[in-house]
C-alpha cells in the first residue's frame, strides 16, 4: 500500500513585489540573455533586439530601446555601458544611463557568451575560438588572442574572467589562459581537459561553462566531466577531479 501523502506546508511566504515583461526571450535558441544589475537598475535584453533599463525597487521602467538587429549574447555591464553581440558578430557599447550607441566594432565571427567590461577594458569571447579586447571609452580593439581549434567542437563558449591586470578564458580545445591586459600576451596555460578517445564525439572537451573565482581559486570544468581548481596567479593546478 503507497504511503499516505502528507500535506506540505512551506517555511516561508514570498511576496511578487513586481513583474515585467522583457520581451520575447531568447527566441528558443539557447542564448545567454541574462538580465544584468548595476545599482538600482536591472537591464534585460531579448533575442529580437529589446533592451529595458528598470528601476529595481520598483519595477518601473527607466528606458527602453528597440534596436533593429538581432542579438545572440549579452548583456555585460559595467558603470557606464552596456554591450551586447549580434548574429552578424559586431560588438556593441551603449550609454548605460538612455541606451544610446556609443560605438560598435566587427568581430570574426558571432558570439553566444557575453561580453565582460572590467571599466577600462571589454572582453568578448567569439565562437571560432578568438577573444578581443576593446578599451571601453572609444571601442580601440588592445589585443586579440587566437585558440587553436579542434576539429569538432560544442556551439558555446564561456564568458572571460575579467581582473583589474589579467583575462581568465577557456576555449574549446580544453585549455585555459590567463591574458595580460596590457599587451596581450599569456601570462600561464592550464588544461582543463585533455582529448581521449578514438572519434573525434570522443575527443570533445569543450571547456564551455562559467568560469567561477572564489579566494584566489578558479573552478572550472570540461565537457567530458573534469573540474579543476587552479591558483588564479600562478595557474598552479590546486586538484582535479
Amino acid at each position: 500500500k503507497p504511503t499516505e501523502l502528507k500535506e506540505i506546508r512551506s517555511p516561508l511566504n514570498i511576496d511578487k513585489l513586481w513583474r515585467f515583461s522583457a520581451g520575447s526571450g531568447d527566441d528558443e535558441l539557447l542564448l545567454n540573455l541574462t538580465p544584468v544589475f548595476s545599482g538600482d537598475f536591472i537591464y534585460t535584453a531579448d533575442a529580437e533586439g529589446e533592451i529595458n533599463a528598470i528601476e529595481k525597487s520598483t519595477g518601473d521602467e527607466v528606458w527602453s530601446v528597440d534596436l533593429d538587429e538581432r542579438i545572440s549574447a549579452g548583456l555585460g555591464i559595467d558603470s557606464q555601458h552596456l554591450y551586447y553581440v549580434t548574429f552578424q558578430g559586431e560588438l556593441v557599447c551603449l550609454d548605460v544611463t538612455n541606451g544610446s550607441e556609443r560605438w560598435r566594432k566587427a568581430l570574426t565571427s558571432e558570439a553566444v557568451s557575453s561580453p565582460v567590461s572590467n571599466g577600462t577594458i571589454v572582453a568578448v569571447q567569439t565562437i571560432d575560438g578568438k577573444l578581443f579586447a576593446f578599451n571601453v571609452s572609444q571601442g580601440i580593439q588592445k589585443w586579440r588572442y587566437d585558440s587553436v581549434g579542434p576539429i569538432l567542437s560544442l556551439r558555446g563558449t564561456a564568458s572571460p574572467l575579467l581582473t583589474k591586470d589579467r583575462t581568465i578564458a577557456s576555449f574549446a580545445n580544453g585549455q585555459m589562459l590567463a591574458i595580460d591586459n596590457q599587451n596581450g600576451f599569456p601570462i600561464w596555460k592550464v588544461d582543463v581537459g585533455v582529448p581521449q578517445g578514438r572519434t573525434e564525439l570522443e575527443r570533445l572537451v569543450d571547456a564551455d561553462g562559467n568560469i567561477l573565482n572564489d579566494a584566489g581559486i578558479i573552478y572550472a570544468v570540461a565537457y567530458q566531466g573534469k573540474m579543476v581548481a587552479i591558483d588564479s596567479y600562478s595557474g598552479r593546478e590546486v586538484w582535479n577531479k
